[in-house]
């Protein structure tokens, strides 16, 4: 073997050597890579811009009552199912069965709020007359509502 080649097999063996040695620093990356792309959310929430999951907003909440506020047959919520205690009427962007919390209890938002009062949620108290009187009497009142899900 001449100089040239020994030159030429010294510069290739370097090369050899330095992929070598950046391999399992390369599958380290791609390792990491893959596992921070699987961590991510698969679902984002689009309310009020993307906000997070568990995030507080300041809103205004009222209460409705099937007296005063079932205009479909069965009082038929957006979901199509029978309104229930539990369930809320949510801001319009924000997506249905999206669980949230009021005053340390949890509401499933099951319905639309009105178009023209879309940031607001309404809560539905129940049937008959007794429940009529708790939804006039709890009025309108900005509270923090956590979005859970």
């Amino acid at each position: 073997m001449n100089l040239e080649q020994q030159i030429k097999y010294d510069k290739q063996y370097k090369q050899n050597q330095t992929l070598e040695n950046m391999t399992p620093l390369f599958i380290t990356l791609l390792i990491v890579f893959i596992a921070l792309l699987f961590s991510l959310p698969t679902q984002t929430l689009s309310y009020q811009k993307e906000q997070a999951v568990n995030e507080y907003i300041l809103a205004d909440t009222t209460a409705y009552s099937e007296i005063d506020s079932c205009h479909y047959e069965n009082c038929a919520m957006a979901t199509g199912v029978r309104a229930y205690i539990g369930a809320v009427a949510c801001p319009r962007d924000m997506p249905l069965q999206t669980k949230v919390m009021i005053d340390d209890k949890v509401y499933v938002c099951e319905d639309r709020y009105n178009k023209n009062l879309s940031d607001r949620f309404d809560i539905f108290m129940g049937y008959g007359k007794e429940a009529f009187n708790e939804a006039k009497n709890y009025g309108k009142q900005r509270k923090a509502v956590q979005i859970l899900r």
